[in-house]
C-alpha cells in the first residue's frame, strides 16, 4: 500500500469520527455529499483540502489531529436523539401495527445533526428495516428516520401500514389518475397502485422519511 493511500485511509477514518459516522456511505450523506464515490476518490488519489477544511470547520476538530492523529480530539458537533419504534419497517415481510404512538420504546438513536439540512421540527422516529424490496436504496438492517405525518406531501420515501404490515416504500402520484403508486426498489418485487377513495381501510401513511442511514 501506497503511503499516499495509507495517509488518505487515516484521515476518511478520522474524518468519520470527526462525523460520529461508521462508514463512507454516512460519511458521505453527513457532509452532504450525493454519491459516496467522492469518499472512495479521496481513498484512491488523496483527501482534498476542501473535505478537510468543511470538517474542520463543521466540527471544530483541528487541522493537526485530522492530519496526523496528534492532538486533541474535541469535536463540536450537535446531536439529536430519536426514539426507536419496536418493530421493523418491512422491505419484504413485516408486522401488524396499529398506531404510531404504541411502537415508541425507550431505546434511542443519536445522530449528528448534520444529517439534516435543516433542523427537523416535526416529530421524528426511527426504524429499522427488514427485507430485500428496497434494494438498492435500502439495504436490510438500514435505519430510516421518518416525521410522523398521516398525509402524502410530495414524492419520496414513506412509512406507512398497508394490510396491518408496517413498510418502507417509495410513494409517488401517478398524473394520469391521481392515485398514489406504492413503489418497490427492487424490480423483483411488486409495486401497486392505491385509489384513496377505494382503499382508505388497506393503507395509511405513517410519516415521511428524511434521512436514511445504511
Amino acid at each position: 500500500m501506497s503511503d499516499s493511500k495509507k495517509n488518505a485511509e487515516e484521515i476518511v477514518g478520522r474524518m468519520q469520527k470527526a462525523y460520529g459516522v461508521k462508514n463512507k456511505n454516512q460519511l458521505a450523506i453527513a457532509m452532504g455529499l450525493s454519491k459516496n464515490s467522492v469518499v472512495s476518490g479521496w481513498l484512491s488519489r488523496g483527501v482534498s483540502q476542501n473535505a478537510i477544511d468543511q470538517t474542520i470547520k463543521e466540527t471544530g476538530v483541528t487541522e493537526e489531529w485530522l492530519l496526523t492523529g496528534k492532538g486533541e480530539f474535541k469535536p463540536k458537533r450537535e446531536t439529536i436523539s430519536i426514539p426507536v419504534v419496536s418493530e421493523t419497517a418491512s422491505a419484504g415481510t413485516g408486522s401488524n401495527i396499529e398506531s404510531v404512538d404504541v411502537f415508541d420504546t425507550d431505546k434511542r438513536l443519536t445522530l449528528d445533526l448534520s444529517l439534516f439540512k435543516t433542523p427537523p421540527k416535526g416529530k421524528l422516529h426511527a426504524v429499522e428495516v427488514d427485507g430485500y424490496s428496497m434494494v438498492p436504496v435500502l439495504l436490510p438492517s438500514s435505519w430510516v428516520i421518518f416525521e410522523e405525518s398521516k398525509e402524502w406531501s410530495g414524492d419520496g420515501l414513506y412509512v406507512l401500514v398497508f394490510r396491518g404490515v408496517l413498510m418502507v416504500k417509495q410513494v409517488e402520484v401517478n398524473p394520469k389518475t391521481g392515485n398514489l403508486w406504492i413503489k418497490s426498489a427492487n424490480p423483483q418485487y411488486d409495486s401497486w397502485e392505491y385509489d384513496p377513495t377505494q382503499d382508505q381501510s388497506t393503507m395509511r401513511i405513517v410519516g415521511r422519511v428524511l434521512r436514511c442511514v445504511i
